[in-house]
This record gives C-alpha cells, sequence and structure tokens, in this order.
C-alpha cells in the first residue's frame, strides 16, 4: 500500500483558536473520547490499554496545538477519566480554557 502525502505549496496562515469550526472541533474531539473508551475497555496495563490511552492523548495534544493552549491537553484528559465524556461538553471546556489558572 502506498500512501502520498501532498503538502501545500504556500504556507498557511496561522489560525486563531475561534477560527477552529466546531465540526472539526467535535470531529478530533469524538475520535479522542471513541479511544479514551476504548482504553478504558481494556484490562488496566494491557497493550491495548495503554495503546489506546496514548492515542487518545495524541488527538487531545494535537487539539491542543489547533486551539493554541497551553496544557489544554491535561485539562481534557482529566476530564474524560472524570467521566465526561460528552462532546459538547467538551469543546466548551477547550474553547473557554484559559490556561492552567482558569480552571
Amino acid at each position: 500500500m502506498t500512501v502520498i502525502i501532498e503538502f501545500p505549496r504556500q504556507a498557511t496562515q496561522p489560525t486563531a483558536a475561534s477560527d477552529i469550526s466546531d465540526a472539526v472541533l467535535h470531529e478530533l474531539l469524538r475520535k479522542a473520547v471513541v479511544a479514551h473508551r476504548a482504553g478504558e475497555a481494556r484490562v488496566p496495563g494491557s497493550l491495548g490499554h495503554r495503546h489506546h490511552l496514548a492515542v487518545a492523548l495524541a488527538v487531545l495534544e494535537a487539539i491542543e496545538i489547533v486551539m493554541e493552549g497551553c496544557s489544554l491537553a491535561n485539562e481534557l484528559e482529566q476530564t474524560m477519566t472524570a467521566g465526561i465524556k460528552d462532546v459538547k461538553v467538551l469543546a466548551r471546556i477547550a474553547r473557554e480554557y484559559d490556561g492552567p489558572e482558569s480552571a
């Protein structure tokens, strides 16, 4: 299988957190929630458990990069670990998060 990756010919302009559409943010959060739930369903400490939680954290870190939020991934991970897995609630937390002191 061959994977072809095309890069844009022009540099993209940096976007602010408010420029990220809800659909994109919700899709990334959905992927993180699915991976986190899959990790919780596995035996703690197993390879599947660690793999799915690592995937969830990687997606959350991607959201943190896009949203330009310092330690946003940690905040979202702690929120999901606490049992809050509603995408709309997580999106609101991501949009309103303004650093560790705002939590």
